[in-house]
């Protein structure tokens, strides 16, 4: 039914977010993200500081993590019913 016809029929319209609620998601999701950064960094500056040998199999690693951790999520998330 169109949001006009359900105004006019008095039914609640739905709606999405606010734009307070995706700019709080957005900075949450980007203070995520740099510290992923911020660690994976930390961890490589570690390596290289200790051996002078710069480790690039350190990224694959990081992206195996984050591999394992969305499909984890992917799965609770399925067994809860969402």
């Amino acid at each position: 039914m169109p949001a006009i016809a359900a105004r006019a029929q008095g039914e609640e319209v739905p709606r999405g977010p606010t734009f307070a609620a995706r700019a709080l998601q957005a900075l949450i999701d980007g203070i995520q993200f740099g510290v992923i950064i911020a660690i994976t960094s930390v961890g490589l500056s570690l390596i290289f500081g200790t051996i002078h040998l710069i480790n690039f199999a350190h990224g694959e690693f990081v992206t195996i993590g984050a591999t394992f951790a969305f499909f984890l999520n992917a799965s609770a998330a399925s067994r809860a019913g969402t």
